[in-house]
């Protein structure tokens, strides 16, 4: 996953994907998080090939703003950016759960 340093980054993600073709999910989490280390990471990694991945750490640069912009309120939280548009978020710590989101966001 690319790590995703700040607020600025995120809204040029959201900008440069539009027109886009492509699937991007960003991951919010922390290292101190129980919930987090639950998720499966490398399960929700081989999802898809074209599935461009960030991950947010809230502790680390400028990313605590960015949970509560993208309308989460929790972590493990997750979000899909489609041809500039992001998804209603996700909160969760169910691998499987998350997995079934991610394939009906991109129509997988």
């Amino acid at each position: 996953m690319t790590p995703l340093p700040s607020q600025e980054f995120f809204e040029g993600l959201i900008d440069k994907t539009k027109g886009h073709d492509g699937m991007f999910v960003v991951r919010f989490g922390a290292s101190w998080c129980a919930p987090c280390k639950r998720i499966d990471t490398e399960r929700l990694l081989a999802i898809h090939p074209n599935i461009h991945w960030y991950y947010a750490d809230i502790d680390k640069d400028d990313n605590t703003y960015t949970l509560g912009y993208c309308g989460l309120q929790q972590i493990p939280g997750f979000i899909c950016i489609r041809d500039g548009v992001p998804s209603q978020p996700l909160q969760s710590s169910d691998t499987a759960k998350v997995e079934a989101w991610i394939k009906k966001n991109f129509d997988l």
